[in-house]
């Protein structure tokens, strides 16, 4: 069967690992974007091509039998534009296509949804600045983002030819003032300085890399792990990076165990050891994430090796001093997997397994589901052995712990955790419940010996075993060993052994340099020179206000009688208004001049001073 084959999880979950963190993400039914809840990056599912590969006949794997889970994510965007594995040209791909067929060299291609970081485009590097650029920057007369000292100062870091005056400006990065999203936004060419520079002024420019990331800002942190993974994977590269990745905030996991993988695999076992320091480092620090960042280490023990697998199962049985116990819910079912992709990674998992109690019947529950859900006898004696005693003797709990385990007596490869698991039952129960004293006069003589040794030390008087015989004590068997894992593991001892003495060694070395280097006072900025950033645009001046209208002079009233002139008048007047209005709505026009503005209120004033004109000449021909 498939499910025997190939564990559930791996096409149930519906999960992604985050590009940023690696941390799981839980995909949703539709959207391109998922946020991490763990260190909130935002990633997209990206679509790609892999060349379509011939159906196995003899052991097709059937889909899975659950709504949605053939997809795992709906793409936004009813076609999308994919390279073609076989030419490497480019053409749309519809949304619901799965087997696409290029248009130029006819290559069949499967499409797949996978998961990549959402980072910024290149930016131009720092650049120099001006004590005239900081005074403008001070009386806000420019519009700039980044602040203008702190980039100056990065520009004189990356430029300064003289070795003892760079170390002086790099000291500058102890003072918290330059630790700003300036130096998070310019770290990337600081932190080449650093792999090509000396050992004291790189260590002067990593401290920046510490502090940003215990800053309060937590909108830095992203930023601020993607520059550093990118110099931590340089072979080259120096190695306080990864001390001072180590300072920060657990979501610093995934960037840490990419540099000690990378290194592993070209042999430099030194290197890898020092990113695996950082990241012991990390966990002391971070204890409330503990949790999190044991999964990560966790999903990625499928394909670590080396020392870094040494160090991983280190850590799972109990190194770092970091006092963490993984959930039992969650470690036995990797302990499943784990036993049919790496058998022997899955014999040290066994170890950190732990029998506590559980916390309450629901749990307890949980647990047997688990275990009778378990494809492998390594996973299932892994866990019986480490069940514990059901929460208040419930007599039902009880009925199925003795119901899973009595089949696994007659399995040699899964007889001891049975054995373990009857033993507590026996033991740490008030009272031996009645599901095992059912067992134990069903098979009687039959059970194996540790078995009827507890039942005999719980109730001596029993006569469901015969009294006449005596049942030896036995010494515990230990779990077995997996010689290349243990070998792996002594590797990463000797390897973080001689990393600590070295990079004790070269702290040493450098203090006497750096100290002498935090009393020279450099300034930052060089000579006087004009500024380098325009200045803001002088706002517009507010459009004028159009003049008042002028109005026609008093004329006199006309006597009763006089219908014939008072039409007339009233026929003037009202044409002048007009007139007047027309006028008027040009002056108000802001696209005119002044000088046009002026010749229309000047033709105004003409129409008033006819309009009087003519009204008198009315009156006296009257």
């Amino acid at each position: 069967m498939h499910e025997e084959v190939l564990p559930d999880v791996l096409w149930r979950s519906r999960r992604g690992l985050c590009p940023n963190c690696g941390a799981s993400l839980k995909l949703a039914d539709s959207g391109r974007e998922v946020r991490c809840d763990f260190c909130g990056g935002s990633s997209q599912v990206e679509r790609r091509l892999r060349k379509l590969e011939p159906e196995v006949a003899e052991q097709p794997l059937p889909k899975p039998q659950i709504k949605g889970a053939t997809r795992w994510i709906r793409l936004h965007g009813a076609r999308e534009r994919c390279t073609c594995p076989g030419c490497g040209g480019e053409f749309e791909v519809g949304e619901t296509q799965q087997i696409v067929r290029c248009t130029n060299c006819g290559t069949e291609s499967k499409v797949e949804a996978r998961m990549r970081a959402l980072t910024t485009e290149t930016v131009q590097g720092p650049q120099r600045r001006t004590r005239a650029d900081q005074q403008n920057q001070h009386r806000k007369r420019i519009e700039y983002p980044w602040d203008v000292t702190t980039e100056m100062l990065c520009w004189r870091v990356i430029n300064e030819p003289d070795p003892d005056t760079r170390l002086a400006l790099a000291s500058c990065f102890e003072s918290w003032g330059f630790i700003n999203p300036t130096t998070a936004h310019f770290l990337p060419w600081l932190l080449q300085q650093v792999q090509r520079d000396n050992d004291a002024v790189a260590a002067a420019i990593a401290d920046a890399v510490g502090k940003l990331l215990c800053n309060e800002d937590e909108s830095l942190f992203l930023p601020v792990l993607q520059a550093a993974a990118e110099a931590m994977l340089d072979p080259q590269g120096k190695r306080c990076i990864m001390s001072e990745v180590g300072l920060g905030p657990p979501i610093g996991i995934k960037p840490l165990l990419d540099a000690a993988e990378v290194a592993a695999a070209r042999g430099q076992r030194d290197h890898a050891c020092h990113a695996l320091w950082g990241v012991n480092t990390m966990f002391g620090r971070n204890f409330p994430a503990h949790e999190r960042m044991t999964e990560v280490v966790l999903y990625r023990m499928f394909y670590l090796t080396g020392p870094v697998l040494g160090w991983a199962v280190y850590y799972l049985q109990g190194g770092c001093h970091c006092g963490y116990t993984h959930p039992w819910v969650k470690l036995a079912p990797m302990i499943d997997e784990f036993a049919q992709e790496r058998p022997g990674v899955a014999k040290e998992l066994r170890r950190c397994l732990l029998a506590l109690d559980a916390g309450s019947g629901a749990e307890y529950r949980t647990r047997l589901d688990l275990l009778a859900a378990m494809h492998t006898p390594l996973a299932r004696v892994a866990a019986a052995e480490n069940l514990g005693k059901p929460p208040g003797g419930d007599p039902a709990l009880c009925e199925r712990v003795v119901n899973l385990l009595d089949p696994m007596l007659d399995r040699p490869d899964e007889v001891e955790g049975a054995v373990a698991g009857l033993r507590v039952l026996i033991r740490d129960t008030e009272a031996v419940p009645d599901a095992v004293l059912a067992l134990v006069r069903r098979r009687g003589e039959s059970l194996p010996e540790r078995v009827k040794r507890e039942f005999r030390a719980k109730l001596p008087g029993s006569d469901l075993l015969d009294r006449s015989k005596v049942y030896y004590w036995q010494s515990e068997p230990k779990p077995p060993e997996d010689p290349e894992v243990r070998k792996l593991m002594a590797d990463w001892d000797a390897g973080i052994r001689a990393t600590v003495d070295h990079e004790y060694k070269l702290r040493d070395s450098l203090r006497p340099v750096r100290d002498a280097a935090r009393e020279r006072d450099v300034p930052i900025f060089l000579e006087d020179e004009p500024p380098t950033i325009p200045l803001k645009p002088e706002p517009p001046p507010p459009p004028p206000r159009p003049r008042p209208v002028p109005q026609p002079a008093a004329v006199p009233r006309p006597q009763p009688g006089d219908d014939d002139l008072t039409s007339r008048i009233m026929a003037l007047q009202q044409e002048f208004a007009e007139a007047v209005m027309a006028l008027s709505k040009r002056a108000q026009d802001l696209t005119i001049t002044e000088a046009q503005r002026g010749k229309i209120m000047a033709e105004i004033q003409q129409l008033g001073m006819n309009l009087q004109a003519k009204i008198e000449r009315l009156i006296k021909e009257r």
